[in-house]
């Protein structure tokens, strides 16, 4: 399946490669890839994980790490909505997004 980013969820990358690369360029460089790499296993079976209504109908989630992956799907394929740390108000963050 095919999967896309919304650009808040390509600002979150940046945020994420950004704030490793201060201690760790290197390691930056190869955790985006691997996020990278989580977001093409969402994509091939995303009914696999867990629905989240609370944040939107459409709305499932992963983990990776720290991370919570935010992503919906549709017949178009994945659209991967947000890459929020844990640590971070999610519920307060996806109120607040657009419908």
């Amino acid at each position: 399946m095919n999967f896309a980013f919304t650009p808040d969820a390509q600002v979150d990358l940046l945020d994420i490669g950004e704030t490793i690369a201060r201690d760790n360029p290197e390691r930056a460089a190869t955790y985006i890839e691997e996020l990278l790499d989580r977001t093409a296993q969402i994509a091939g079976q995303p009914n696999l994980y867990r629905q989240r209504p609370e944040w939107g109908g459409a709305v499932r989630s992963a983990r990776f790490g720290s991370y919570l992956i935010l992503f919906e799907t549709s017949d178009e394929g994945v659209t991967i909505l947000r890459y929020l740390h844990g640590r971070r108000d999610i519920g307060t963050i996806m109120s607040e997004e657009p419908e």
